[in-house]
């Protein structure tokens, strides 16, 4: 199944909000530029493009989301 689930792209662009959501930008874009190399979808690319800019300050590094924003009460 693993396998199957590598070749899809929203399953690596959801991996990359999870990933973002406990604080692990680095992986999270990684998952993200994979799901944008899988996708042909032009909303999805669209849509990865600006998640990976907009996780990238003015100043080069990435912004790391509060990872207690996510946490289910």
């Amino acid at each position: 199944m693993q396998s199957e689930l590598d070749s899809y792209p929203l399953y690596h662009a959801t991996r990359a909000e999870l990933l973002r959501a406990i604080g692990d930008a680095a992986q999270a874009n990684k998952a993200d530029r994979r799901a944008l190399k899988l996708t042909t979808n032009p909303a999805q690319a669209e849509v990865l493009r600006e998640r990976l800019a907009s996780t990238v300050q003015s100043t080069g590094t990435v912004h790391r989301r509060d990872p207690t924003a996510c946490q289910i009460p």
